[in-house]
Parts: C-alpha cells; sequence; structure tokens
C-alpha cells in the first residue's frame, strides 16, 4: 500500500506487510522509497507487477515511477499532477482499445 507520510512530514513510501487475521497483527516485509518523491501533499498509489516491481504514484506531485524491489529506479515519467498510477499490463489491450478508451473521457 501506499503511506504519503502526510500527517508524519517524512517522505511517502511504498509499504508491503504480512498479515495475520487471527493474532490481528500486520508486519512490515518489503518497503520502496524514491529520492524523486521528497514529499506528498495528498493521495498517491502503488502496486507491485508480476514480477516483483513497484509502480508508485507519488501523489500530490509531478512523478510516477517503477522501482525495483530494492528501490532502484527504472522508469520515471513527469506529469503535472499525480493522483495515482495504475500499471496496463502488456497485451491486456489493444492499442485501439486503449486510444477509445482514452477518447470517451472527453
Amino acid at each position: 500500500m501506499f503511506d504519503n507520510g502526510t500527517k508524519t512530514s517524512r517522505a511517502p513510501l511504498s509499504v508491503g506487510y504480512a498479515v495475520d487475521v487471527e493474532s490481528r497483527t500486520a508486519t512490515l516485509v518489503e518497503q520502496v522509497t524514491d529520492p524523486i518523491a521528497g514529499g506528498s501533499g495528498c493521495c498517491g498509489s502503488t502496486r507491485v507487477l508480476p514480477r516483483g516491481h513497484w509502480v508508485t504514484g507519488w501523489g500530490g506531485n509531478p512523478w510516477f515511477t517503477e522501482n525495483r524491489p530494492d528501490g532502484q529506479r527504472v522508469f520515471r515519467l513527469h506529469a503535472i499532477f499525480v493522483y495515482r498510477a495504475t500499471p496496463i499490463l502488456f497485451g491486456r489491450y489493444s492499442p485501439s482499445a486503449l486510444r477509445a478508451g482514452m477518447d470517451a473521457q472527453y
């Protein structure tokens, strides 16, 4: 999940927890940060891809990135304002279906 750090005045991070429902505990098992995101005023999102890379929209700033589990950035995109980044896996949609979906928004 994405932790934007807003109320703690620290940089945002993407975190993964192991949840034990019976004991009602959650244990931090991994986290990914990126120096490109010094702060996050709101929102944000993170998703883990099938091979373990993390795609994160750093919330309230102009960046989303793809990072390896060790945090090394492999991709970044600069936008105006990132609310959420949702990756679309290769082969899931055709280029024409993607274009039609984007055109339908306006």
